[in-house]
Formats: structure tokens, C-alpha cells, sequence
């Protein structure tokens, strides 16, 4: 997944098969460019997604064992 990813580090990181897709600015226009951009990549090494497994346009997630959102991260209740 790092290959797929090479050159969009400002917009998406992985680990494993996650793929979490970013945006720095709070524009919904800029993440659907970032998502559109990740998304013809993924389609140029032949990858396909499962939409039941993907998280799109949220505030908020959790990923390995933390909560992310705009202001940072911080580790879930249950692992603390």
C-alpha cells in the first residue's frame, strides 16, 4: 500500500490495508479532490474497495485503538 501511495502523504497514510484519506483544510470540496485523487490511484494499480469497510466525510474515527478528529488523537476509554 505504500507503493499505491507514494506521493500523497499530504492526504492519505496507511497502515496495512487501511487507507485513512485526509484533508488539513475544514473544505468538503478539498477532501472529495483528495478522495478522488487516492481513488484513481487505487484504480491505476487495480484495487477495489469495499464500501461496507469504508468510513466517508466523517468528523471523527477510530483507528487502532484511538479516537482521531480535527483536533488531534487520543487513545479510546477501553484501552486506557
Amino acid at each position: 500500500m505504500t507503493q499505491v501511495l507514494t506521493g500523497l502523504d499530504d492526504q492519505a497514510i496507511s497502515y496495512v490495508d487501511d487507507v485513512l484519506v485526509f484533508t488539513k483544510s475544514a473544505s468538503v470540496d478539498d477532501h472529495i479532490a483528495n478522495l478522488k485523487t487516492v481513488f484513481d490511484r487505487f484504480r491505476s494499480y487495480g484495487l477495489k474497495l469495499s464500501p461496507k469497510k469504508c468510513i466517508l466525510a466523517t468528523k471523527s474515527l477510530s483507528f487502532l485503538g484511538h479516537t482521531l478528529d480535527g483536533s488531534g488523537y487520543k487513545p479510546e476509554r477501553d484501552h486506557v
